[in-house]
């Protein structure tokens, strides 16, 4: 098994509303600093690509009768590593980057944004572990019905490491706790004749996410899904498919401690609620 892909992680520096006092204290500036008091006024983002990284699948099949399968899978941890990783500042307008430069420039370390953008970083991601026990039944030639257990290693995921090559910033330490998780399936389907076959599921995915260590970088909560689709067989070798599937995350109050001091007693919280339709076409062709 072999796996690659991008790191991307957006950090606001100044919290939306933070440059109030300075609108207070400099009323020459007030029009442009409050002309964005509902934004993030700096926003840094960090962003990589991973060098590739091995592990391993394994699997067993068993069919215990003509219409009973069984069947176990492992898929290991993985280690994502970003070694020339580039950061960017961003400011919510122009206009406001000059009002921050002027005042930086009047008195040094007024408004104290780290020069990340001029440095490169080393991270770690890890991918979780994954263990799926699943179980087929055929009742009749038409219905086939499943149900499928998957453990997942979230545990791995318990801190988030960000290494700067410039010795004047700051490491980034990202506590995570993730626990390990468990989601839960069931599925069947339904042939009506050899042209139109009828699928049909649910899902119940918990969450890894401590509730203490809550934010909007990775918001996560105990989410239900139904699906349902069906495949159309106009010809022997060209196939159709259309899928559907509505999820619903419970609503979760979460916090997390100020990732500017760590402080326990100054928090970021909040509500959180996802609801998503995803739908879904394919089109598969034998030759």
């Amino acid at each position: 098994m072999i796996d690659f892909g991008d790191f991307e992680l957006s950090r606001s520096l100044i919290p939306i509303g933070g440059l109030a006092p300075l609108a207070q204290a400099y009323p020459t500036l007030a029009p442009v600093i409050n002309k964005y008091s509902t934004e993030a006024p700096v926003v840094a983002t960090l962003e990589g690509k991973s060098k590739i990284a091995f592990g391993y699948n394994i699997g067993v099949l068993f069919t215990v009768s003509p219409k009973v399968n069984i069947g176990i899978s492992y898929r290991s941890k993985v280690h994502m590593d970003v070694n020339e990783g580039t950061a960017a500042l961003k400011y919510a307008g122009d206009d406001l980057k000059a009002v921050i430069t002027q005042v930086n420039t009047a008195v040094p370390g007024t408004i104290p944004i780290p020069p990340i953008d001029k440095a490169t970083f080393k991270a770690t991601l890890p991918i979780p572990s994954n263990l799926n026990l699943g179980v087929s039944y055929q009742p009749t030639e038409c219905l086939l019905l499943s149900a499928e257990l998957q453990h997942v290693g979230w545990k791995a995921y318990d801190y988030l490491y960000i290494n700067f090559d410039n010795a004047a910033l700051p490491d980034i330490t990202s506590k995570k706790n993730y626990k390990n998780t468990m989601i839960y399936r069931l599925g069947g389907a339904y042939k009506f004749s050899d042209k139109f076959t009828a699928r049909f599921g649910a899902i119940y995915d918990t969450t890894p996410i401590d509730k203490t260590l809550y934010n909007p970088e990775t918001p996560g909560a105990n989410k239900f899904s139904l699906t349902t689709g069906f495949s159309y067989k106009p010809t022997a070798k060209l196939s159709l498919d259309f899928a559907f599937q509505y999820l619903n995350g419970a609503k979760t109050y979460g916090s997390v401690p100020d990732p500017r001091t760590g402080n326990p007693t100054n928090t970021f919280s909040g509500d959180y609620k996802s609801i998503a339709y995803i739908p879904s076409f394919g089109v598969s062709f034998l030759f």
